[in-house]
């Protein structure tokens, strides 16, 4: 794919990001000089305004997006954290690197040949001459690069590291030099055993009971220490919270040199532990479940729900077995408590937005907000991500600045890959070798005018890892792995055994009737089948 050339308006030269102007000349409103992105874990369309849950509470988001360009049809690469995450910050689709997820845990993405020497974008932007800093959930946890940032000014390094404490502990496991969470008792059934998967306020002290490999302990965890709650006025703060802070301190200063800053929120990502006003937002009988069909996967592809080490049989049962160990209560308390872990993040990226427009800052910082991917609340039954449906691919994406329009929203589909072109073209960055390798698309066309075109493509690709094995730090077979792409109506997804879906999002929204096999549909599904083969094995043979 090829990239729009980044030029500059003005008859100017650039030094560091500044515009040098010639006698006389006024500077360019519209070009940034600062940029934040703040990216929100597992975020997915709970927005006020996105169509999501009709309960979601954002209203700094909501306020950001009166001033912003929103994208509503914008989708994550890789339906998981470490790829999704990778793509993003180097501007290169798993397609073009073979780095899917399979087993992420294991595969650390800077060992990939296609990304052990790609410039990130904050090695570009470093390199350009802009002191670049970030804090929290930036890279999947476990896959940090700290080499990344700048190693002088006042927003340079790493702030606080990914964390998604408080925890429940048995008072004895240690991994990684810290105290390993548990699951919360209070979780019915099997529940209470699945460290992953617990939820609820942080007044509701977990009370680990005695065994015989472990004394117990009550009381929060965070880190390598105890995490201080005794009530919600005299309590630790959250890591999210100390993220927010990290930035907001660095927004008071004065910066003679331009800044990239990344805030990486690790809420709403499990377990969804967060304060009680948050939680006391939504009545827990007035909470919402959303809309859900009984057999949903009838007609779903057997290979996106199993595969053959069973972890995506595990993952289509969660609700059902939510269901059988405390009833659909307990399926209403995990939507509360997606709702309110959104509401807190919100209430931290209102922190970061207020000290920026407090700031001297506030006129020239591009605000960039996205999720790595989304989040299932029980459609298809179930309540993780990893899939290759609306609910997980689908993320928010919201961008203000200079030379954005202001309140404009733009259904075009979009996706992470494309954050890292838009970036250099709106700081009006010359191109290298590296940028005509991007497999994204500068948004400026949009962020200019909503119903522009583009040279981009029809469709937003997303990839979900194969069922089969690779070998670690490998690059996967491309045939072997799932592709779904989303243009303005249809979601098309072709499987790695052939089979097929497709949605017709106008008249089936919840995608509940997969309408491959019907002869109705037999031109849209070759139409997109068509595009799907261009941009998969044509640009990747």
């Amino acid at each position: 794919m090829t990239m729009r050339p980044f030029t500059c308006a003005l008859s100017v030269f650039l030094l560091g990001l500044g515009c040098v102007l010639l006698p006389g000349q006024e500077p360019e409103r519209h070009i940034p000089r600062n940029v934040i992105v703040i990216v929100v874990d597992d975020l997915n369309d709970s927005i006020a305004g996105f169509g999501g849950h009709p309960q979601a509470k954002t209203p700094h988001l909501d306020r950001l997006r009166q001033r912003a360009t929103t994208f509503t049809n914008a989708h994550c690469n890789a339906p998981i954290c470490g790829p999704s995450r990778a793509s993003m910050w180097t501007g290169l689709h798993p397609i073009s690197t073979g780095y899917y997820g399979y087993q992420q845990q294991r595969n650390h993405w800077r060992q990939f040949p296609a990304l052990a020497h790609a410039p990130t974008l904050m090695e570009r932007l470093r390199d350009h001459g802009m002191q670049v800093g970030g804090t929290g959930k930036v890279f999947h946890n476990g896959h940090e690069d700290n080499s990344v940032w700048s190693t002088e000014g006042v927003i340079s390094g790493s702030g606080y590291p990914s964390d998604f404490g408080p925890w429940p502990w048995d008072g004895t496991t240690i991994r990684w030099g810290r105290r390993h969470g548990v699951g919360h008792p209070r979780m019915p059934g099997e529940f209470a055993g699945f460290r992953w998967d617990g939820f609820g306020p942080l007044s509701d002290i977990p009370q680990v009971p005695a065994t015989d490999e472990s004394p117990g302990y009550t009381g929060w965890v965070l880190g390598d220490g105890a995490f201080h709650w005794r009530s919600n006025e005299d309590r630790d703060l959250m890591p999210d919270e100390l993220n927010a802070q990290w930035a907001a301190q660095r927004l008071q200063h004065e910066h003679d040199t331009p800044f990239f800053m990344v805030v990486g929120m690790n809420r709403p990502h499990a377990p969804r532990y967060a304060p009680d006003e948050y939680f006391d937002l939504f009545p827990l009988d007035e909470v919402q479940l959303p809309a859900y069909k009984e057999d949903d996967l009838k007609d779903v592809p057997t290979i996106l729900w199993q595969n053959e080490d069973g972890s995506r049989q595990w993952q289509a049962q969660w609700l059902p077995r939510l269901l059988a160990a405390g009833g659909e209560e307990w399926w209403r308390r995990s939507v509360r408590s997606y709702l309110a872990c959104v509401a807190f993040v919100d209430a931290q990226i209102g922190v970061v937005l207020d000290a920026l427009e407090d700031s001297p800052h506030a006129a020239n910082t591009l605000v960039i907000i996205v999720s790595d991917h989304g989040f299932h609340l029980g459609e298809k039954d179930h309540l993780k991500k990893t899939t290759i449906w609306e609910e997980v691919t689908r993320i928010p994406m919201i961008i203000s600045g200079p030379g954005v329009s202001a309140g404009a929203s733009v259904s075009h589909p979009v996706s992470l890959i494309d954050i890292y072109p838009t970036v250099l073209d709106l700081l009006h960055i010359p191109t290298n070798e590296y940028d005509a390798t991007l497999d994204g698309h500068s948004l400026r066309p949009f962020l200019e005018d909503a119903d522009a075109t583009w040279d981009g493509p029809s469709v937003a690709l997303s990839v979900l890892h194969g069922p089969h094995h690779v070998e670690p730090h490998q690059p996967a077979p491309i045939e072997d792995q799932h592709h779904s792409i989303r243009d303005q109506r249809y979601r098309y997804t072709l499987c790695s055994d052939g089979s097929e879906e497709l949605y017709d999002l106008k008249n089936d929204p919840h995608s509940w009737h997969n309408q491959a096999d019907n002869p109705a549909y037999a031109r849209e599904k070759e139409r997109l089948r068509q595009t799907l083969y261009h941009l998969v094995f044509a640009d990747h043979p």
